[in-house]
């Protein structure tokens, strides 16, 4: 059983969200199960809440996108630092990553149509080059084989981490900072 304990918020605290903590130690058996890459010239570390939480911190921050694009990012944030605890968040937080994306083309075009013609449109009118065009195809093609898929999810953490950096940093180029 998942037991949390809610820090309590000081008397006039407007923040909506309390601190949550693990009151448990994860099993070593499924934290030692992924690692991350940290950097060139660092050893790679065990995937634990807090080390995850750190990996989503470092990832570009689309300070200017609206509401609710930040709102899936942060919430594919969260399942991804709770992924250790169950594997299948991970799966949900590049789901809702994708999600971000599609739905922060939406924004920015202020068009109707399908991920496909997003894509196409936002392409043409930024004249986008060869790597953001296949990482917005990757993208929709992954976020198809999510929205329908013939097996559940399962994604290792490294690719989960890869995949939310990179819709970070897509979404951070649509609205940069003014």
């Amino acid at each position: 059983m998942l037991d949390l304990v809610r820090d309590p918020l000081p008397i006039g605290t407007s923040s909506p969200r309390p601190k949550i903590r693990w009151t448990y130690d994860l099993d070593p058996r499924t934290v030692r199960s992924s690692v991350i890459y940290t950097s060139e010239l660092e050893r790679p570390l065990y995937a634990t809440p807090a080390t995850l939480r750190e990996v989503v911190a470092s990832f570009p921050r689309p300070d200017a996108a609206p509401d609710g694009v930040a709102a899936l990012l942060r919430v594919a944030g969260h399942l991804l630092t709770c992924s250790p605890v169950h594997y299948e968040f991970a799966a949900i937080a590049v789901e809702k990553s994708f999600q971000a994306v599609e739905t922060a083309l939406r924004h920015r075009l202020s068009k109707k149509g399908s991920f496909k013609e997003l894509i196409d449109l936002y392409l043409n009118e930024t004249g986008g080059g060869t790597e953001l065009k296949e990482q917005l195809r990757l993208i929709r093609d992954l976020r198809n084989d999510a929205a329908h898929p013939q097996a559940p999810g399962a994604w290792p953490i490294i690719t989960t981490i890869n995949m939310l950096r990179v819709a970070h940093e897509i979404i951070a180029s649509m609205f940069p900072r003014r």
